[in-house]
């Protein structure tokens, strides 16, 4: 099975890589939200602008490892075959030089990019493992990012933002006892 990852989310949108073997009606159910009285909440990064997460520490220990990376496998389930459509439509209509339906292909993956944010976010508070922790945490940082995007092009820059966290994930995933199979 190919490997799902954020950063190929645009750069495999010419080669389609659902899931292999799975629909969307067989993909694990998406984690539930955070508890309302506990949010993950960010403060500023001294000299920069993106937020530097802030966790909550009776979260942390909520959550092993092994379960950590279930959470995360399960958000890259989630890049399955309606967000692919999205993403060729988008950069077809960008080629096409239509704004247009660039916007409206951008708009419709906004909220998957927000539920990626808030499930890595989530369970970043929850874990106490601290690589894992960072990892999960510059993966929250990346799907924001990609919310603030005006053209399929600035995806580009993601692989180099979210590769040094999946092989972070992907290593301590393994050492947890976990199989990855979203993320391979």
């Amino acid at each position: 099975m190919r490997g799902v990852l954020i950063p190929s989310l645009v750069l495999t949108a010419l080669l389609p890589t659902a899931s292999c073997g799975s629909s969307p009606d067989s993909a694990p159910p998406p984690p539930p939200p955070a508890p309302p009285s506990a949010p993950v909440t960010s403060s500023p990064v001294p000299g920069g602008s993106a937020p530097a997460p802030v966790h909550n520490p009776a979260l942390a220990g909520l959550f092993t490892s092994a379960q950590a990376c279930e959470v995360a496998d399960g958000a890259y389930s989630t890049l399955d075959t309606e967000p692919q459509r999205h993403i060729r439509d988008g950069v077809a209509a960008e080629r096409r030089g239509d704004k247009a339906a660039v916007a409206r292909s951008l708009e419709a993956l906004r909220p998957l990019f927000y539920g990626l944010a808030a499930t890595f976010s989530d369970a970043a508070a929850k874990v106490t493992d601290p690589a894992l922790q960072a990892a999960l945490d510059e993966l929250a940082a990346a799907a924001e990012k990609e919310t603030t995007f005006t053209t399929f092009a600035e995806f580009d820059q993601m692989q180099g933002l979210t590769a040094p966290a999946e092989a972070v994930l992907k290593l301590q995933c393994s050492r947890a006892g976990y199989t990855l199979k979203n993320l391979t």
